[in-house]
């Protein structure tokens, strides 16, 4: 086997662990609603990715959990075409679907459809 081979094959093998990891992680996490605080983007111009530009959207969400108010930045990488629907549709106010570790409420992932942070 060739050494680059070796290394791609290790590389899929850690992010399968890594992901199926994730997954089971979030399965007993508690899932609970968020409120987006704020969004923002920036462009990242030079980049080849996506057609010759793309841009990382930020959210800031708070969420309580047991009478306490916990916040959270996700990002996600989007295209130029898919900018003004993110910036419509997670504008400040609106609720998403959020899960966080029952022993350490700070620990949360948005995990709202279509969000993919």
């Amino acid at each position: 086997m060739k050494i680059g081979t070796f290394i791609k094959a290790g590389a899929w093998t850690a992010a399968l662990f890594f992901g199926v990891k994730e997954i089971l992680t979030l399965q007993s996490w508690t899932e609970t609603s968020a409120t987006v605080t704020t969004i923002s983007y920036s462009r990242h111009s030079d980049s080849k990715r996506m057609g010759g530009g793309y841009y990382t959207v930020f959210i800031d969400v708070a969420y309580e959990v047991n009478g306490t108010r916990y916040t959270d930045r996700s990002s996600t990488d989007i295209s130029l075409a898919s900018l003004q629907t993110y910036l419509k549709l997670y504008k400040p106010g609106t609720r998403m679907k959020l899960k966080y570790d029952p022993k350490e409420p700070w620990e949360s992932e948005v995990i709202t459809p279509g969000w993919r942070g």
